[in-house]
């Protein structure tokens, strides 16, 4: 029995001493990545800590870049976590090999940052008018964030799933993304990217963080709140950046969620005719719920979504007309001054036929020599489908096509004869 305790008392010696000279390996090599990035920024932090489980974490991160703009960055903690408690020992040979275990994750508690990016974006003339300069943290008075993040993998026999979760002052999200185990087989990512089973989207934004955003865009813009959400964030132009037009039901759904308080989720699986990202050219937007498998729900409500291209920016006014006046004795609603002003201030400037963005137009085949390995769209008389795809001759009357079918490249000639329309990107 004492011999046994013995044995027992050098082990937890053994286990003790092993966990400190791992600290200590470790600490040393962040020490190591810290020198090596001091004309840069200086890294300071408390050291690094393995858990009982197994977990490896770094405390009391500060990264001070040397230009000194206020972009002072400070973390808690972070964690590196896994179902293989023997990780500490195992993660350079690991890394190297590219052999994970399982289940893995990476847990950052109080990213502490200045948002300047937004900060910056909101300063420009679309302030407000578009969605991604709506929320300028530092004007609603959000000097500094604070976000806890964790990212994990977890595998099985035929799924991979990645999963991100994040929270801060003004938003809480989750994402998590299901792809096929098979499709990573290293051999065919050379010659094909994995493949998406399904994706899950789910965003809340504070309440009373959305009023102050909403209050500070509609006095910078001299608009009440009702004519800022309906005739601004319910118009088409809103969301231009995306490049379509989300329907009636999405552009509600959006003004309902940046309000504050209510749960956007978002499901896609995607159809798998899309083997890659690139081939989404070939489509128009009304297809691309259909490829996408794209649901969508507003505090669980589901929302009929019906995309569309994106059309000309005189498009801005939002379908709800419950904010038209009608004038007595007088069939057609009136605008009041106020909603004329913020329509014109959602049109933005017009700009001339050269600053246009690209768009699919009527060409004739004469100009069509001038925009080789352009994107076409070939209308055909027998009411044959259309052909879309990408042009790489012409030849005096005849248009030659490649376009994607049947997983691989298919080349047409079609004859200005056998045409109905012809359309190029440009």
């Amino acid at each position: 029995m004492k011999n046994f305790i013995i044995l027992c008392l050098i082990f937890a010696v053994a286990l003790i001493g092993g966990k400190f000279w791992l600290e200590y390996k470790y600490t040393a090599e962040v020490d190591e990545l810290s020198r090596s990035i001091s004309p840069y920024a200086r890294v300071n932090h408390g050291g690094v800590h393995i858990g009982v489980d197994g977990s490896i974490t770094l405390d009391d991160i500060s990264i001070i870049p040397s230009i000194n703009n206020g972009s002072n960055v400070y973390i808690d903690s972070i964690t590196l976590a896994s179902d293989d408690r023997w990780l500490p020992l195992t993660l350079a040979n690991s890394l190297k090999k590219g052999n994970f275990p399982d289940a893995i994750s990476l847990t950052v508690d109080n990213f502490d940052f200045e948002p300047v990016a937004w900060s910056q974006q909101s300063k420009s003339s679309d302030a407000c008018l578009l969605l991604e300069t709506s929320f300028d943290n530092r004007s609603i008075g959000f000097q500094r964030l604070n976000t806890d993040f964790n990212l994990s993998m977890k595998a099985a026999r035929e799924k991979v799933v990645l999963s991100f979760r994040s929270s801060d002052q003004t938003m809480r999200s989750r994402a998590k993304v299901t792809l096929n185990a098979k499709s990573l087989n290293p051999a065919r990512l050379q010659s094909n990217p994995p493949t998406i089973d399904q994706i899950e989207i789910d965003a809340t934004l504070d309440q009373q963080v959305a009023e102050r955003a909403i209050d500070y865009c509609a006095k910078k813009l001299e608009l009440s709140k009702p004519v800022y959400l309906d005739l601004i964030v319910g118009s088409s132009n809103f969301t231009r950046s995306l490049n379509v037009d989300l329907g009636k039901e999405g552009k509600a759904a959006l003004v309902d969620f940046l309000q504050g308080g209510k749960e956007l989720s978002i499901i896609s699986k995607p159809n798998s005719v899309l083997k890659k990202a690139a081939d989404f050219k070939f489509y128009k937007a009304e297809e691309y719920v259909r490829l996408l498998g794209l649901t969508a729900q507003i505090e669980g409500k589901n929302i009929e979504l019906a995309l569309s291209e994106l059309g000309s920016i005189e498009e801005v006014i939002s379908s709800d007309v419950k904010l038209k006046n009608p004038v007595e004795n007088d069939s057609e609603p009136k605008l009041t001054a106020e909603q004329q002003r913020a329509i014109d201030l959602a049109r933005g400037p017009q700009p001339t036929p050269e600053q246009e963005k690209p768009r699919y137009r009527d060409t004739s085949v004469r100009e069509a020599r001038k925009y080789l390995n352009s994107l076409i769209i070939v209308g055909r008389k027998n009411r044959k489908k259309p052909l879309k795809g990408k042009l790489i001759k012409v030849n005096g009357d005849s248009l030659v096509i490649t376009t994607r079918q049947y997983g691989g490249n298919v080349v047409f000639t079609i004859d200005k004869s056998e045409t109905t329309s012809i359309k190029i990107f440009r």
